[in-house]
């Protein structure tokens, strides 16, 4: 009988070692398949937006409009090409103007290209690697009230890291072709008109 009750103690002591092991691993598998489960639901969105990026016009409107401060529509075609360099492309781009400007559009954009550093969307500096604009028209307007009709109408989004202060962008490498501006002031009957066949800017 001595024998059999100094065996029950060592039987009892192993069985309650191994529940926190059991508990630990539970534990462990339950947070490793939650985790599969995002990579799944993130690779599902990315295909979606692959192989569908119109559904992302409405999101990239309404945060280039915040950021910007300017009503922005995204009228044409959408590309978007994921990897360490994001590149998007996109045509007929538009920016409203007051409703009282004469043209309805403040500037337009037949054709932009952009390539950014995807790691810079998560630091205080945005990094452009490359912008294309083709067939870039600015309509700049001041009436007879003295009001410009380039004075941002929405308040512009800041970051918190920045403490209020937008984001820097730095732009590496810069190609413009076809630029029209256009300035009328109707205060001083003013009329100003310059074309820019092509220009490009490249970060030293």
């Amino acid at each position: 009988m001595a024998a059999t009750r100094s065996a029950n103690p060592k039987k009892t002591t192993l069985a309650l070692s191994k529940k926190p092991e059991r508990a630990m691993l539970l534990g462990m598998k339950k947070l490793f398949l939650a985790f599969v489960a995002v990579l799944v639901l993130l690779a599902v969105c990315l295909t979606v937006l692959l192989y569908n990026p119109g559904l992302f016009k409405g999101p990239l409107e309404r945060y280039l409009s915040g950021l910007s401060g300017y009503s922005i529509r995204l009228e044409g075609d959408l590309e978007v090409n994921l990897g360490s360099v994001t590149g998007l492309s996109v045509s007929n781009v538009r920016v409203a103007a007051p409703e009282w400007a004469s043209s309805q559009d403040l500037a337009y954009i037949d054709s932009l290209k952009l390539n950014l550093k995807t790691a810079s969307f998560f630091e205080d500096t945005l990094h452009v690697e490359f912008l294309q604009l083709d067939d870039l028209q600015l309509n700049l307007q001041t009436n007879a009230d003295g009001a410009n009709n380039w004075a941002s109408t929405i308040a512009p989004s800041t970051t918190d890291s920045q403490a209020g202060q937008p984001a820097l962008v730095i732009f590496n490498h810069m190609l413009l072709g076809d630029v029209s501006l256009r300035y009328d002031n109707d205060k001083t009957s003013a009329r100003h008109v310059l074309h820019i066949t092509s220009l490009e800017q490249h970060q030293q």
